[in-house]
């Protein structure tokens, strides 16, 4: 029989081989470490939230900035080239951010969130655009860097040349600043220290904690991709233009400066990124047996996140009162 022609045939199986899954930094792993549940349920099941209100205020504060530096440049206009917007193109990018992202579904809350982003955005603008534009080498610097079992992606705001002043830079450091927009006020800026507020003030530094630890994996994700560490990272609180104070004020509330070439920075930089080995393989071992569990009460970081959380009505570790939509 012909099958007798391949009795001393011998194939050997293919070893299978792992696919590598891609995390990013904001939307798993520090959405993760936020909430495991609404981790879980929206970017592991692929349940859509009813409302993204805290999505409209960041994307649109992230895309005008955008657009406006895209102005300087002179990418819409020729012309324009090395202009700072006015608050009139201001108006006319913002109107256009905010009508794109309605025809997508995507809505600020009402009126008066709406008049609060212009405004938030218009001062940034007029305060840190005249210097800032200038020295800006790219928007939405992209990093990816493949690990053993993993890929890990992050994209900063902004990429930007530093001051070319003061001490000379240290070896094995660029002379680049990594900069990130929060559409938020600065958590730890005005702590209480009375017992009251000592749990709330306990939570506002856990959230900015979040924030640099976000920092310290893109400063890792710089120096494996160009070999070099970035000098600054800075994070801009976006929220805190919105007091009645003077310039210089608001942007000492609003800014915040980590120095890589402290030594004390490189080593929370070793620290973030065993915890980040430490945080991808809780994701993995939910995922295998896809169980999401809520943080429990007291390790809970961002309660505007719980607010704003579809999941709200029905979990263990937060207390909502049932009210009609």
């Amino acid at each position: 029989m012909v099958w007798r022609n391949f009795k001393e045939l011998s194939v050997t199986s293919k070893e299978e081989q792992k696919v590598k899954r891609s995390y990013s930094v904001t939307s798993d792993i520090l959405s993760f470490r936020i909430c495991p549940r609404q981790y879980g349920m929206y970017n592991h099941r692929g349940y859509k939230p009813a409302h993204n209100i805290q999505f409209w205020f960041g994307l649109t504060v992230h895309q005008v900035i955008k657009k406006l530096h895209m102005h300087y440049q002179g990418i819409f206009d020729e012309s324009q080239a090395g202009e700072i917007p006015t608050e009139t193109d201001v108006r006319v990018y913002f109107d256009r951010v905010k009508n794109n992202l309605a025809t997508i579904g995507i809505r600020a809350m009402n009126e008066q969130e709406s008049l609060h982003a212009f405004h938030i955005i218009k001062e940034f603008n007029r305060i840190e655009g005249p210097e800032f534009y200038p020295m800006i080498i790219e928007t939405e610097y992209t990093f990816q860097s493949h690990f053993e079992d993993h890929i890990l992606e992050g994209v900063v705001d902004v990429l930007k040349s530093g001051d070319t002043r003061g001490s000379t830079l240290q070896e094995g450091f660029d002379n680049v600043e990594i900069w990130d927009y929060k559409a938020a006020r600065n958590p730890v800026r005005k702590l209480s220290t009375s017992r009251r507020s000592m749990r709330k003030g306990e939570r506002k530094e856990q959230k900015f904690q979040n924030y640099r630890y976000q920092m310290l994996i893109y400063a890792n994700l710089y120096r494996l991709k160009t070999g070099k560490y970035p000098r600054y990272g800075r994070l801009y609180f976006m929220n805190e233009l919105s007091e009645t104070i003077s310039d210089v004020e608001k942007r000492t509330h609003a800014l915040y400066t980590i120095d890589f070439t402290d030594q004390t920075e490189m080593m929370e930089i070793e620290k973030a990124m065993e915890n980040f080995g430490e945080t991808i393989a809780a994701i993995e071992q939910c995922r295998d047996c896809d169980r999401w569990l809520p943080p429990n009460a007291e390790e809970i970081t961002d309660r505007d996140t719980c607010d704003g959380c579809d999941l709200r009505w029905n979990c263990a570790s937060v207390t909502y009162k049932p009210r009609y939509p």
